[in-house]
């Protein structure tokens, strides 16, 4: 959409009517179109070491939340707004309480469920056996790993895909490069 909104302002610019007003200086809007918003409260991404890609995934995440945590007003001394927490440990029986904020970053590419061993299924399973809700991001690039959906319900295991987890019912967000 962004991409779109640009070409769309760099062509309304040469039409006479726009050449000599201000109308366009804060951009074009999309009727419907859903604006940027950031997490309330702090929350607790976590990522399986063998779900590969997933933690840079989360760091990112966490850069562009605190990008913006510097635009507002906010106490220097206040804390993160994103925390990143690995699933294997989190989802320990011993380990610490999670808060309510906690997210699963599942990584959608070519390898993501043929780790050695299954761990990622496992902890998918045990995150949802939790509660806790799984965010699917779908990577796009061909060189990172991006397949085309259908690839995921062939490589996922039969139990994530059925009662009660019903994996895929959450839609995955896309993750296209950052144009260059």
């Amino acid at each position: 959409v962004e991409s779109l909104k640009e070409i769309a302002l760099r062509m309304l610019r040469h039409i006479p009517y726009y050449l000599h007003t201000s109308e366009l200086a804060p951009g074009v809007a999309v009727p419907g179109e859903i604006k940027p918003h950031g997490f309330i409260g702090v929350v607790t991404i976590l990522v399986c070491h063998g779900n590969k890609g997933a933690h840079d995934v989360a760091k990112e995440v966490k850069a562009a939340a605190e990008e913006g945590r510097s635009s507002s007003a906010v106490a220097p001394d206040a804390p993160e707004r994103v925390t990143i927490r690995e699933a294997e440990e989190a989802l320990e029986a011993n380990a610490p309480p999670l808060h309510s904020n906690v997210v699963f970053l599942l990584y959608l590419t070519e390898r993501t469920f043929l780790d050695e061993g299954g761990a990622v299924a496992r902890l998918v399973q045990k995150a949802m056996d939790r509660g806790i809700s799984i965010a699917p991001v779908a990577e796009q690039e061909p060189s990172r790993g991006g397949v085309a959906f259908r690839q995921f319900f062939q490589q996922t295991p039969q139990v994530l895909q059925q009662q009660p987890y019903k994996l895929f019912d959450t839609v995955a967000v896309p993750l296209f490069p950052a144009p260059a």
